[in-house]
């Protein structure tokens, strides 16, 4: 028997597979992208404003006269000196941090009191009220033989004005010898009892001082120009003309400003400022 010819299919036999070639698929989960356009060489890609940084600031030069030398000495007679200058160039706080060490009895510094004086207007100037009051309270106790003593009863006086404690202020002021600071005194009472803002206060102000000028003058002011004026107060205020020797026509009150009950008022004046406040009366020798 011969063998099979070749190309025939033997009955029962299973063709062979035809092998072809095939592409592979691209992979699948990928899809497809096109390509950006190249930008042209000569187009450059925008960009956003900067933002400006803050400009510094330099730092400001002190202004003003240079400060005393040898701040802070230990010599008293430099910070007694330093201080005069300070105050002179309105450095109040620096002008009592250099006289404050100096103004202690222990220190035996020969112007201790006038230091404390000195130390006295710097802290009434920096309207540091306490400070001033309690510099001028030791000044009084610890030098009461110094020469110029009445310029700290009158620069007291003051402290208590400036703080609305006028009884205070009356009270000091009426202990300064009666030839001394005499005009300095009655102008600084004209320029702060126009303050008092009570109707009854003036009046127990008149009780505990009668013969006080300045205070009656101040007062029949009130009545007749301020509006505190009643038909109650007609006796008083004809009293105070009288023995004051006011001008009646200036203390008359003005119609207008009757009212038929006492009533609470402020000043009703622009507060002047005494050119002598927290001001020394007499110099201190360097």
């Amino acid at each position: 028997m011969r063998p099979a010819a070749t190309g025939t299919v033997t009955p029962g036999a299973r063709p062979a597979p035809k092998t072809t070639t095939t592409t592979p698929a691209p992979a699948a989960g990928k899809p497809a992208t096109s390509s950006a356009p190249k930008a042209s060489p000569t187009t450059k890609p925008a960009t956003s404003a900067a933002t400006p940084k803050p400009a510094v600031n330099a730092a400001p030069k002190p202004t003003g006269p240079p400060l005393p030398a040898n701040m802070n000495s230990s010599d008293p007679a430099t910070r007694y000196k330093n201080g005069k200058t300070l105050l002179d160039q309105t450095r109040y706080e620096l002008a009592m941090q250099e006289l404050l060490p100096v103004t202690a009895p222990g220190s035996k510094f020969q112007r201790a009191p006038e230091a404390a004086y000195l130390y006295a207007v710097a802290a009434s100037r920096a309207k540091k009220w306490a400070e001033a009051e309690q510099m001028l309270n030791l000044l009084r106790t610890e030098y009461s033989q110094w020469s110029n003593l009445p310029e700290a009863f009158f620069l007291q006086g003051q402290v208590s004005f400036e703080q609305g404690d006028f009884e205070n202020g009356l009270r000091v002021v009426s202990q300064l010898p009666p030839d001394r600071l005499t005009t300095e005194r009655e102008n600084m009472k004209a320029a702060y009892l126009p303050r008092v803002k009570d109707k009854a206060t003036f009046q127990n102000l008149l009780k505990a001082y009668p013969q006080d000028a300045t205070l009656a003058r101040a007062y029949a002011d009130k009545l007749a120009n301020g509006g505190w004026y009643t038909e109650a107060d007609k006796p008083q205020l004809d009293q105070l003309i009288t023995q004051f020797a006011l001008d009646r026509t200036r203390y008359t009150p003005r119609p207008g400003l009757r009212r038929r009950a006492p009533t609470t008022l402020g000043c009703c004046y622009p507060s002047s400022l005494m050119t002598r406040v927290g001001k020394p009366a007499a110099k201190t020798n360097s």
